[in-house]
């Protein structure tokens, strides 16, 4: 079984981390959404740590884990290629798959 309060803490501390600004925490307007996110990401660290991943959720972590490294190449293209249409579509993607 799972620890589900360390979890639930994990979670928590994500979204402080990404929530705070000069030591205050911000909420925003989608604050709920974004403590979702955090806490599916402790759910899905929690499983991968106990080898308990699915076959359709190790794939979706090898195609966001593709989609950074293009973000990430998309740096080194030369000025004839448009970068920021190749970007978004990119970065549109892969909201879509960790949303």
């Amino acid at each position: 079984m799972f620890d589900r309060s360390a979890i639930m803490n994990i979670a928590w501390a994500m979204f402080r981390e990404e929530n705070t600004f000069n030591g205050v925490l911000v909420f925003g307007a989608d604050g709920h959404r974004d403590f979702g996110r955090c806490l599916r990401r402790a759910w899905h660290d929690a499983r991968a740590a106990a080898g308990r991943l699915y076959q359709a959720e190790l794939a979706l972590d090898e195609r966001t884990a593709a989609l950074r490294a293009d973000i990430d190449a998309l740096r080194y293209k030369s000025g004839r290629y448009d970068v920021a249409g190749m970007q978004s579509r990119l970065q549109s993607e892969l909201f879509r798959l960790t949303a």
